[in-house]
């Protein structure tokens, strides 16, 4: 008899039962968490020795292949496929029995192809959904006319065919520029006069991070950018209530890089109307039952765009795939008492015999949910490197000063709103860092963000602004 779903200790109780071994596969240990709460034999494989590889070392099994040498670092690539098709990778997963099931952040077709041969399963959708179809901006407009759901005024064009005097009198004063498959901000452009324009125009890179000539333009929407998270199942769609996007925060990112940069989320004041909820909802649903005709299943992320004055919400771009909340997001769920959705992913891959309360889970995950996460950059956006390092783990800002707490990695070491976590591949001392590279996360309880202008609140501002200067990092000499 399946076990029906209705809450966390179902899930965790339907987890029990899974006999395949369940190991992610990242860069950081700390990137591939967040089933560990649902199984114990949860493991990780992962390229990086960081300072908080140890920590999570205690609870969670880790094998790292740079174990030992956590500043001279193996010549590969810096991802996850580096990290499978690695020999010492494949002969570590060999040895488990029965052969595991894999998960990843971002399938790519060497990663499909090494999980084949290895007879490995892959937690994840093949890469075709990728950046050629459902991740590819130009596509996804057309699959949102296709679910009838509104999208931002706008059009595709060609880059060649792009006029600024043409542009201005449909959009504005202000609209925005999109390459079609690039994310995370780095393939936005905000044009706000003529200058903007011809320096998008005349980017040298422009016709690089694209495989495509055609571009999205749209009307400049004034508004913030929240987010939600949901899941393909068997028996429906679940998602997540709203969360905010922390975008173009100077003390997280250098803003030289683009526009609307990702660095984090806020879900502790992520409140919005009925009205807006509701939109949200409908969007998921509509995308997600269209996703299920075309074969897709298990996690994606809609990043949107709300209408300030008219609580209009828009769809700007999906990724389908593991989010940049992750694994903050399950961690999160767990802490707040409910069901994870990625463990209702890793399930719909396991084709595990179980059925779900569509109705009460997508309750629980809809409601309100403490915490924030910050990612902070190497803001000097050139070759650097950190003269000093920071304890991994938990600690207090109280009174205008920091203290050390205890070591930690989980939202569930936090106790209180004056503390916080620092996780996520904290640089031992001397590290290399590339420009704009991601230094690590700041984890906390409480909202980081100041609704008013969507920037960081003076409790964020004092802590992102202490993190990064208590690591010294200074340019390297040319």
């Amino acid at each position: 008899m399946s076990i029906i779903v209705k809450n966390l200790s179902d899930l965790k109780e339907v987890f029990r039962q899974v006999e395949r071994p369940l190991v992610g596969v990242g860069v950081n240990a700390f990137n591939r968490l967040g089933l560990e709460d649902l199984t114990s034999g949860y493991r990780v494989v992962c390229l990086r020795y960081n300072l908080e590889t140890p920590v999570i070392g205690k609870d969670v099994k880790v094998y790292c292949l740079e174990r030992g040498r956590p500043i001279k670092h193996l010549k590969c690539h810096r991802n996850s496929t580096a990290v499978l098709l690695n020999k010492r990778t494949q002969k570590y997963l060999k040895k488990i029995l029965p052969k595991p099931a894999l998960l990843f952040y971002k399938p790519t077709y060497k990663i499909e192809r090494a999980c084949k041969e290895g007879g490995w399963l892959m937690l994840a959708n093949p890469p075709k959904y990728g950046k050629k179809t459902i991740e590819n901006k130009v596509i996804f407009r057309g699959i949102l006319k296709q679910c009838g759901i509104d999208q931002i005024p706008g059009e595709t064009n060609n880059v060649a065919n792009l006029n600024f005097e043409d542009l201005d009198k449909k959009y504005g004063s202000r609209f925005v520029i999109q390459l079609p498959d690039r994310g995370g901000g780095k393939g936005t452009f905000f044009i706000n006069s003529r200058a903007d324009f011809e320096n998008f125009i005349n980017h040298h890179r422009v016709l690089e991070y694209t495989t495509s000539p055609e571009v999205v333009i749209t009307k400049f929407i004034v508004g913030p950018s929240p987010s939600l998270t949901a899941c393909v199942t068997r028996e429906g769609i679940l998602s997540t209530n709203l969360q905010y996007q922390l975008l173009d925060i100077p003390e997280l990112w250098n803003l030289e890089k683009g526009s609307g940069l990702f660095s984090g989320h806020d879900w502790a004041q992520a409140r919005f109307s009925d009205k807006v909820n509701q939109q949200a909802n409908q969007i998921a649903q509509k995308i997600g039952e269209h996703f299920a005709m075309l074969g897709y299943k298990g996690i994606f992320g809609l990043d949107m765009l709300l209408d300030k004055e008219t609580e209009k919400l828009y769809v700007v771009e999906c990724n389908p795939r593991l989010l940049g909340s992750f694994p903050c997001l399950p961690m999160i769920q767990v802490v707040n008492g409910e069901p994870s959705i990625l463990g209702f992913h890793a399930l719909e891959f396991l084709k595990h015999n179980y059925r779900i309360d569509v109705n009460q889970v997508n309750e629980q995950m809809q409601r309100q949910k403490p915490g924030s996460q910050m990612i902070c950059h190497n803001l000097l956006y050139r070759w650097a490197h950190n003269e000093r390092e920071l304890a991994v783990g938990v600690y207090r800002f109280f009174g205008g000063k920091f203290i050390y707490q205890r070591p930690g990695y989980h939202y569930k070491h936090l106790q209180n709103n004056d503390e916080f976590l620092i996780v996520d591949g904290v640089p031992v001392k001397n590290s290399k860092l590339t420009p704009n590279q991601r230094l690590l996360r700041i984890l906390s309880l409480r909202g980081v963000i100041d609704l008013k202008n969507y920037k960081l609140n003076q409790w964020g501002h004092d802590v992102a602004t202490w993190v990064y200067n208590q690591l010294a990092i200074t340019p390297n000499k040319e």
